[in-house]
């Protein structure tokens, strides 16, 4: 990760007075465009801006390094690509009945 995009990670979210923030989140993860799906992740990511050090980990690794270069550069290669995963994900099924979670809290399991 950049030093300098660590820094400002760091003063946004100070250890002693972290409080989950949506807001934060999405802003931090996309910087210049929060609210719009393209490829500026992946040019993040070559930057050394990935949010999380898996993130950061795909533009390391010789086996995916290519593909982050090809998303961050080709918008429609990321959108064509991005489409291609969402169609995939559909069809994992949605849980119905006594097999669904609300949950009340995303970052735990709700007991109920």
């Amino acid at each position: 990760m950049a030093k300098d995009y660590a820094a400002y990670l760091q003063g946004a979210c100070p250890e002693i007075s972290f409080k989950f923030n949506p807001e934060l989140m999405i802003y931090t993860m996309t910087e210049q465009h929060p609210y719009v799906m393209d490829n500026h992740y992946y040019k993040n990511v070559r930057k050394g801006m990935g949010f999380l050090a898996k993130d950061q980990a795909l533009y390391s690794s010789n086996e995916t390094q290519d593909i982050v270069d090809t998303m961050a550069r080709d918008e429609g290669a990321f959108q064509k690509g991005f489409g291609k995963a969402m169609i995939k994900m559909s069809v994992l099924g949605v849980k119905t009945g006594s097999e669904e979670q609300i949950r009340r809290d995303c970052r735990v399991f709700s007991i109920e």
